[in-house]
C-alpha cells in the first residue's frame, strides 16, 4: 500500500485509472475509498489517474495525537508531498466537504500546481464561526460516531465497531475551526473551477457566494439534494463532473 508522510501523518492513498493526475480527497468520517464505492472510480477513471487520499486519521491513514497535522494547511502540504513522489508537476483536484476546503487552499497558496478545481458541497469562509462544528464534536464525544458512518453506507472492517477513530475525528473538527479560509482571494483563480452543491444543504447559500466571486466558475446547484447526495449522486451528474474535465 502506497504512504506518504508528511507533517506528523503518515497519508494512505490509492492510485486507479489512466490520464492526467486527479486528487480526490473526501469528507469527514469519509475515506478514500468512498470515491470507488460511491462510483466516482467508474465514472472518472477512464479520463484520469485518480490519487484517492485518506485524510488525516480517517481510512488507513495514521492517527496523529496533536491537532496540527489535521489543520487544512498541513493536509494541502501533504497532497504536495504525495504529488512530489509521483512527479505531478501539475493535477486537477476534486474535493468533497472537508476535501474541498483543502481545495480552496491548495488554490489559493498554491495554485501553480492545480489545473483544474472541482469542489462540491463546500464554500471559502473561515468556518470558526460555523455552528454545526460544535455539533459535531459532540455527536462524536457521545458515541454517534458508528450510526453517523451507519447512516452514510459505511461499514467497518470485521470485528470494528467504526471505520473512523472518534477522537481523531474530533482533533479534524477542531483543527477546522483555525483555517483562515481563502474567500478573500478566490476572485484571483485564474484556473477552471466547477462548484456543486445540493440546494438542501445547510451550506448551499455560503458555497453560492463563494462560486459567485470565482471568475470564470462553472456553477451548479443540485435541487432536491442534501449535503451528502452531493457526494452519492453520481449517476444523476456525473456527467457535468466528466464536462468539465474534457472541456
Amino acid at each position: 500500500m502506497p504512504y506518504v508522510e508528511s507533517n506528523g501523518c503518515n497519508y494512505h492513498y490509492l492510485i486507479e485509472g489512466d490520464g492526467p493526475p486527479l486528487f480526490m480527497l473526501h469528507g469527514i468520517i469519509q475515506s478514500g475509498d468512498e470515491f470507488r464505492r460511491a462510483g466516482w472510480v467508474d465514472a472518472l477513471s477512464k479520463l484520469r489517474t485518480l490519487i484517492l487520499v485518506d485524510l488525516p486519521g480517517h481510512g488507513k491513514s495514521s492517527r496523529p495525537e496533536e491537532q496540527a497535522p489535521y489543520e487544512i494547511e498541513s493536509i494541502a502540504a501533504g497532497v504536495l508531498a504525495i504529488a512530489g513522489k509521483h512527479r505531478y508537476a501539475r493535477f486537477d483536484y476534486f474535493g468533497f466537504s472537508l476535501g474541498g476546503r483543502v481545495g480552496f487552499e491548495l488554490a489559493a497558496r498554491h495554485p501553480e500546481f492545480v489545473g483544474k478545481l472541482r469542489v462540491a458541497a463546500q464554500h471559502a469562509r473561515p468556518p470558526s464561526d460555523e455552528s454545526r462544528l460544535p455539533r459535531l464534536i459532540g455527536l462524536f464525544r457521545s458515541g454517534k460516531l458508528q450510526a453517523m458512518e451507519r447512516g452514510m453506507g459505511i461499514r467497518p472492517e470485521p470485528g470494528s465497531k467504526t471505520v473512523n477513530d472518534p477522537v481523531a475525528m474530533e482533533r479534524a473538527i477542531q483543527a477546522l475551526t483555525t483555517w483562515r479560509g481563502a474567500e478573500d482571494v478566490v476572485d484571483k483563480f485564474t484556473m477552471p473551477v466547477l462548484c456543486v452543491s445540493g440546494a438542501d444543504d445547510p451550506a448551499f447559500d455560503r458555497a453560492r457566494a463563494t462560486a459567485a466571486q470565482i471568475p470564470g466558475v462553472k456553477w451548479h446547484p443540485l435541487e432536491g439534494v442534501d449535503h451528502n447526495g452531493a457526494f452519492y449522486g453520481v449517476e444523476a451528474w456525473s456527467s457535468v463532473v466528466t464536462d468539465f474535465l474534457v472541456h
